[in-house]
């Protein structure tokens, strides 16, 4: 599915049930693809593991702390409309 961040911000559960289904969900922001909402793959039906979703976090940082909050972004992608 492929969806704009403002539809995004109006159903985000539902948008996160469809992810953790299974189903790709592609938000634009400006006509452009901009995020990818995938589910976390689980083991054998297992429960989520804790530290592999902390590896995963780790590895997807950038390492760079003070940024923008979600506040300022929101606000940012607001004034580039």
């Amino acid at each position: 599915m492929i969806t704009t961040m403002r539809e995004a911000r109006a159903k985000l559960s539902q948008l996160a049930n469809m992810a953790r289904q299974g189903e790709e969900v592609i938000i634009t922001s400006h006509g452009k693809p901009y995020v990818k909402l995938i589910s976390i793959p689980r083991e054998n039906g297992k429960s989520l593991d804790m530290d592999m979703i902390r590896r995963i976090a780790k590895a997807a940082s950038t390492g760079r702390k003070g940024g923008p909050d979600a506040t300022q972004i929101i606000s940012d992608a607001r004034e580039d409309r």
